[in-house]
């Protein structure tokens, strides 16, 4: 494996969200940084929830990258253009990739606590800093709102 340069890893979903978020770029810097920044937020954050262990890590960077786009407050100037990259090139539906979504959103939007109940903050403390452009702090509450092609995928099923 030396001599061909394999680099075998465990199959996370850090290097899903890295591909994923490069397919979304939308030609506004700042946009581009906090859309990253969340999405790093709510994907690390699913590594405290259990529930999340259900799903590829495919489909929860997929899922992370899509709740940043789609989250108004980012300021994406064009979510439905980033989420037709992001499903053609991942191939899930959007369903899929809503209720995923979804449940992280209402993750994220919890304090984690352990069966002891002691609270889990790293995650949240990390991204508070200025480094990590306190998305934390500001986008602690990702909403999902219907858009139009919410209905297109309806009518299409």
């Amino acid at each position: 494996m030396k001599t061909l340069s394999f680099r075998i890893t465990v199959p996370t979903a850090f290097p899903f969200l890295t591909r994923y978020l490069t397919l979304c770029p939308s030609g506004d810097k700042a946009a581009d940084e906090a859309t990253k920044q969340a999405a790093s937020y709510y994907m690390e954050r699913t590594l405290q929830e259990h529930d999340c262990l259900d799903y590829e890590p495919s489909l929860v960077a997929a899922a992370a990258v899509y709740l940043a786009v789609k989250n108004r407050a980012m300021g994406h100037p064009r979510p439905d253009e980033a989420v037709a990259l992001l499903r053609s090139y991942t191939t899930y539906s959007l369903p899929t990739l809503r209720s995923v979504a979804k449940l992280i959103s209402k993750k994220v939007s919890e304090e984690p606590v352990t069966a002891s109940r002691r609270q889990l903050i790293a995650v949240k403390k990390k991204f508070a800093g200025d480094k990590y452009g306190n998305v934390s702090e500001i986008y602690d509450h990702p909403v999902l709102e219907d858009g139009p092609e919410d209905d297109e995928e309806s009518a299409s099923s």
